[in-house]
């Protein structure tokens, strides 16, 4: 995958709900959670809500939606950020089992961009299969 191909594919998953999220465990042992739409990261929310309306105007320190969201874009070449996709489509799939098909053996129907799938039509990546189904999940698709 290109670093624009990743781009824009990180978009899509921003604006079909992907949450960017990460958990720690303190010194206790506790699982502490943080999303990044809370808190400082609600610029984020507020830019993504932006886009999706076609706004240009810019935030409170002169950035574009687009700018902001520029800095927020996962990166789903990463293996854990491709986990954390997965269990968000598992989640809003409400389905604990959901896993992407890779269709392997049948070239002579599908191309090259038609090799995974989750309960939607083939997409060219598991990635871009996840994310379509986080879309169709959320109505956007």
């Amino acid at each position: 995958m290109t670093d624009e191909e990743a781009k824009a594919l990180g978009l899509r998953a921003l604006l079909a709900g992907f949450q960017l999220q990460h958990a720690v465990l303190d010194t206790d042992g506790c699982r502490q959670s943080y999303n990044w739409f809370d808190g400082k990261y609600g610029r984020l929310k507020r830019a993504l809500a932006a886009m999706k309306l076609g706004s240009e105007e810019p935030d409170e320190y002169g950035r574009s939606p687009q700018t902001v969201v520029a800095g927020y874009l996962p990166d789903f070449r990463d293996a854990a950020t491709r986990g954390v996709l997965l269990e968000q489509v598992r989640e809003s799939c409400k389905d604990a089992l959901l896993v992407p098909l890779y269709h392997p053996h049948h070239r002579a129907f599908l191309t090259n961009a038609e090799r995974w799938s989750v309960r939607i039509t083939p997409q060219p990546t598991e990635v871009h299969a996840l994310v379509a189904v986080l879309e169709a999940a959320r109505g956007e698709g």
